[in-house]
């Protein structure tokens, strides 16, 4: 469940998950920073609007079977460059600059990795943007009728 901005982490300490998240086992270990840092990028936070539930409070809900749905880029980064990113993405995020955590995917990932354009980068972005202004939105609406 997020509100404006879902997140993703990688769960060193082996910590149990509460209701309100989802935890996931990797076949391989070594693939979370790679998975963790694709969460981030525009492809998959609007693949998440469009899979995901509106709740009240314009909370975004995402279920399981849900989360089998939800685009996720894969990386081919080389381990040392993986790891300076994923110190410069953990920087971001604890800074809670997701807009800036997310151009940083994009840009490695999606443009440089994948060879998307920059407009269809831009593209992506917009429609998430318009999504989650749309939720919040509705809950403004619902909260005054």
């Amino acid at each position: 469940m997020a509100g404006a901005h879902p997140r993703a982490s990688i769960n060193m300490a082996g910590a149990s998950y509460p209701n309100t998240l989802h935890g996931l086992t990797l076949r391989n270990p070594e693939d979370a920073p790679r998975v963790a840092m694709g969460f981030y990028s525009s492809a998959t936070l609007l693949s998440l609007e469009v899979e995901g539930r509106s709740y009240g409070g314009g909370v975004l809900k995402v279920e399981p079977r849900e989360l089998d749905r939800v685009l996720l880029p894969d990386s081919e980064l080389p381990p040392a460059r993986l790891d300076e990113l994923a110190q410069q993405m953990d920087q971001l995020l604890r800074q809670r600059d997701y807009d800036a955590a997310s151009r940083l995917a994009d840009e490695t990932i999606l443009v440089k990795e994948l060879g998307l354009s920059t407009k269809m980068v831009e593209l992506l972005r917009s429609g998430r943007r318009r999504l989650v202004e749309r939720r919040s939105k509705r809950n403004k609406r619902s909260a005054t009728t």
